[in-house]
């Protein structure tokens, strides 16, 4: 087939900045509506990205210790997308991609968790295979660099990275930004501080290697990757995990190890584990499409008054639903929820049974204002005997993933209260994270290992006071019963894209130039601006004005959309809506330039 080419040399260029999954899921959409468009104008797509793993970002990068896994199973990572138009080529699932031996990694069992490395390989290979089947009119530069600042003169986005500066080729007429974590991050710390202070950890076999056996480390966080900091710091060092006859792990030392690992965090609560399996077959009996809408067509809804109490429901009824079957009795659902309890109370007075309880699924130790490592190491014990033996607690756990699409929704449409949304924000969110999106429940053995070895110190896990001493340049924790001094802070906590303290200097100068403006209106007097955008991910600029063509997409929008670190291409989708634009700007170029 003879292509045509058209009659002038002019390119349409596009950037993305920052080049994880989301800037790949962009990617994939906006090469399959040109290919499908049959467009005749050269295009140049460059990709902004701090670091070589294309398509996989920090967070996936190939180079990763295997011990540091996934926290969903592989049944649930796929690259395809089922939508028009359709994808450039055929690429294999996660699932089968394995199977067929493209890794090194084991073959794929039930409920299988693998390393985050292994993911990102996959990703890396569905970029290349994207690559391999381009259009001949398409053009991919990838850049290894950071995107500090963006400025506008008419029609064209003039861009500025750390390395290049301001370079006259890199001009765009459209820009879709999907920085990750790692872009809201402070960008200063003290001089005395920086040291001792570590505050991305990875890639931990880099950022931790200056951590040696004499050393004491905080680690301030208690979720996901404080457990890949503190595993960094066992296995990662030459420790290894032994698995006995019961299943039990034990954690042999290799003497590298630091002295002492404390946890410093605000609940001091541990995630709850997860084996892959879930009741996912259990349907939502209140928190439904009706439901929701009811709640679109109101204007001002509270969280805690007009949808926790509904979510509560859904929590009960599936912890019931669950309790009844293991005694091989069915409970009788309906949305008459008086007619439930009924069945409950008649269930507890025939048998012995755990009540469901929320406020200790809430906040396990909320009578305790201080806790010890006796208590944490109990209550993990206790978590990973739940999931072993899938107690009934389990299909609570289950229940919010089920939720969260239909939640999101509702928090997308803006119409919680600022309060109501500064107390999600602030405080349900980490909740339900932390019942839901736990680690694989081999993890958490291993987090029990090294606490029963005693490498792990909770003592100060809940309402300790952190300081850093300017003359010792250590930090201390302090309860009312202990002190401590340490020679390291490991930051493993996870800044999320709606926290004005954490935005890097690319959206500070994008906010300064009026390129990006705050959205004020949705603000609480306890919360910070989020960035004012579209419901597609448009940016509003400072003068009010709709940026149709620079669009954000996942974690930039966090405030504006609810769970978008994921995997997920259909979660808040705004990748799709991008490309089909895009490509709409791009056939207006072709036309105007053909006839010049």
């Amino acid at each position: 087939m003879i292509k045509t080419s058209p009659t002038t040399s002019e390119k349409f260029k596009i950037a993305i900045v920052g080049f994880g999954p989301k800037g790949l899921y962009g990617f994939e959409r906006l090469v399959s509506q040109i290919h499908h468009s049959k467009c005749l104008s050269e295009i140049e797509i460059h990709l902004f990205n701090r670091t070589p793993f294309l398509g996989a970002g920090d967070v996936y990068r190939n180079d990763q210790p295997d011990y540091l896994l996934m926290n969903y199973p592989d049944h649930k990572i796929d690259f395809n997308i089922s939508e028009d138009p359709k994808m450039i080529c055929p690429i294999e699932s996660f699932e089968d991609w394995k199977r067929n031996g493209s890794t090194s990694q084991p073959k794929p069992t039930k409920n299988n968790y693998s390393s985050r490395a292994t993911v990102g390989e996959y990703l890396t290979h569905c970029f290349a295979t994207l690559c391999n089947a381009l259009d001949e009119n398409c053009t991919v530069i990838p850049h290894v660099d950071t995107v500090v600042d963006v400025t506008k003169t008419e029609e064209t986005y003039h861009l500025k990275t750390e390395k290049e500066g301001w370079n006259p080729h890199l001009s765009f007429q459209t820009i879709l930004f999907t920085t990750g974590h790692y872009w809201f991050r402070p960008a200063t710390l003290t001089s005395n501080q920086k040291d001792a202070y570590i505050n991305f950890i990875y890639p931990v076999s880099d950022t931790l290697k200056k951590i040696t056996s004499s050393s004491s480390v905080i680690v301030k966080g208690f979720g996901l990757t404080f457990i890949d900091a503190v595993l960094a710091l066992s296995e990662g060092k030459g420790g290894i995990f032994k698995t006995q006859k019961d299943g039990k792990l034990t954690y042999i030392a290799s003497g590298k190890e630091p002295n002492q690992i404390a946890v410093f965090s605000r609940s001091g609560l541990p995630m709850i584990p997860r084996d892959g399996a879930s009741d996912e077959n259990l349907p939502l009996r209140y928190i439904t499409p009706s439901f929701v809408d009811d709640l679109l067509n109101a204007k001002h809804v509270d969280f805690e008054e007009h949808i926790l109490p509904f979510i509560l429901k859904e929590f009960y009824v599936a912890y019931y639903t669950k309790l009844f079957l293991s005694k091989k009795v069915l409970l009788q659902c309906s949305t008459d929820f008086l007619s439930i309890r009924n069945q409950v109370e008649s269930f507890h007075r025939l048998y012995e049974s755990k009540r469901f309880h929320w406020k200790a699924i809430e906040n396990y130790f909320h009578s305790n204002p201080l806790l010890t490592t006796e208590m944490v190491v109990a209550k993990i014990r206790e978590d990973i005997d739940a999931v072993e033996k899938n107690h009934a607690i389990t299909a609570v756990y289950s229940c919010w993933p089920k939720i969260s699409g239909e939640f999101n929704k509702i928090y997308s449409a803006g119409i919680l209260t600022a309060e109501s949304k500064n107390k999600f924000d602030t405080y349900y969110f980490g909740l339900f994270n932390r019942i839901s999106y736990g680690p694989p429940l081999r993890n958490m053995k291993k987090v029990l290992a090294l606490s029963e070895a005693g490498l792990l110190n909770f003592n100060y896990v809940k309402n300790a006071q952190l300081e850093f001493d300017e003359s010792s340049e250590k930090y201390s924790l302090t309860t009312e019963l202990n002190r401590s001094e340490f020679d390291f802070l490991i930051n493993a906590t996870i800044p999320r894209g709606n926290d004005k303290k954490n935005r890097s200097l690319l959206f500070e100068n994008l906010l300064s130039r009026g390129l990006l403006s705050e959205n004020t209106a949705e603000t609480s007097e306890d919360s910070t601006p989020i960035i004012h955008l579209t419901q597609t991910g448009n940016a509003i600029t400072a003068e009010g004005d709709i940026a149709p063509t620079i669009t954000f997409y996942g974690t930039p929008t966090e405030g504006n959309t609810f769970d978008n670190d994921t995997l997920s291409r259909t979660r808040n989708n705004n990748a799709s809506t991008w490309a089909e634009n895009v490509m709409n700007a791009v056939l207006t170029f072709q036309k105007l330039t053909l006839k010049l």
